[in-house]
């Protein structure tokens, strides 16, 4: 008795295990990790990967021999009766042809990006932006025998940030040769990424094309990061004047697999902001008045009794008259350089 009953036991056990789901953890023989390239992980609240639809990522496989044959990654989600790139996907390696292939659909693969050292295999993959989001089971068998299975999580591609812009307003000294930094003056456009899609910040301008550039380390914000890009300019020597910059920003996704339900994601943003580029003498309010630039004192202080000088600096090609109000003090002359210039 105690032999039958071992064996009905035995049979109860063979049959949980057939029907069972895929078990959250990762099969002993073969351990994987999932990333968007240059990304760091993303993780579950289960500690599980998760696959952002509509991305390239990186599915590594550490296997605890070599593989020999085909290699073969099945993924489908959990609860669906569809066949098709909602619910199932197809990945297979042959390393002794030293081939790669997604049978199913031809999008979802990049061999040229895949490499295989024999027991760590990595696929440049994806699935497409219309995959069912929530839990899926991936299974892994080599000769068609398996050798894993996993749990991952599929998540919708979510394109958040938030950019802003300071108010630039850049100086330069007339005909002098000068680099401008607006981190001197603490200006600088900021792009927060709190999507789960890596994003590159570019810049143009309408003027100033070549002596324009955006200094940061990194042209891309990451997932969660929070990155800051200054403007520099490298001016020539020129006339006092006030230059007026359009600057135009793109936000552009990255890592899009050019599939089917691409066109559900966003690709690029666009927004606007505008630079000025003062050039003027230091501590002078710098004015255009047709073709004509004038340059002041922002202000002058004045003991009563004193006597000071107000200096004023035209620039230009253009006849002007100039007329000088004077209250609670008295005009003395108006001098052109050392030449006093007589009042009407």
């Amino acid at each position: 008795m105690r032999f039958g009953g071992l064996a009905v036991l035995t049979a109860l056990m063979l049959v949980v295990g057939v029907l069972s789901p895929i078990p959250a953890s990762a099969s002993d023989s073969v351990s994987i990790s999932l990333q968007i390239p240059g990304e760091a992980p993303i993780l579950n609240g289960d500690g599980e990967p998760v696959m952002v639809a509509g991305l390239w990522h990186d599915m590594s496989l550490q296997l605890e021999s070599p593989v020999q044959g085909r290699l073969t990654l099945e993924a489908s989600a959990d609860g669906s009766q569809e066949d098709d790139m909602t619910s199932h996907y197809l990945w297979e390696r042959d390393e002794d042809n030293d081939t790669w292939s997604e049978p199913l659909y031809g999008y979802f693969l990049d061999p040229g990006l895949s490499s295989s050292d024999g027991q760590t295999v990595t696929f440049r993959m994806g699935i497409d932006a219309t995959a069912t989001p929530g839990k899926w089971g991936l299974r892994i068998a080599q000769d068609g025998a398996s050798v894993g299975q996993h749990r991952f999580e599929v998540r919708e591609a979510t394109i958040g940030y938030g950019l802003s812009s300071a108010d630039f307003n850049l100086r330069a000294e007339p005909f002098k040769e000068a680099r401008i930094d607006s981190a001197d003056e603490g200006q600088y456009l900021r792009v927060i990424n709190h999507g789960n899609v890596p994003l590159r910040l570019s810049v143009s301008f309408d003027k100033l094309q070549s002596r324009i550039s955006l200094v940061n380390p990194t042209d891309v914000a990451h997932i969660n990061d929070d990155e800051r890009y200054f403007v520099r300019i490298d001016m020539d020597p020129r006339p006092p004047q006030v230059i007026r910059v359009n600057g135009v920003t793109r936000v552009e996704a990255l890592h899009l697999i050019p599939s089917p339900g691409a066109s559900q994601i966003i690709p690029a943003i666009e927004g606007e902001f505008d630079l000025r580029v003062i050039i003027g003498r230091s501590g002078y309010a710098v004015e255009t008045v047709g073709n004509v630039v004038f340059q002041t004192l922002h202000g002058l202080a004045a003991a009563f009794g004193s006597l000071v000088m107000w200096q004023v600096y035209l620039t230009g090609d253009q006849a002007v008259s100039l007329d000088v109000d004077v209250v609670d003090a008295e005009l003395l002359g108006v001098l052109r350089g050392e030449d006093l210039l007589s009042l009407p």
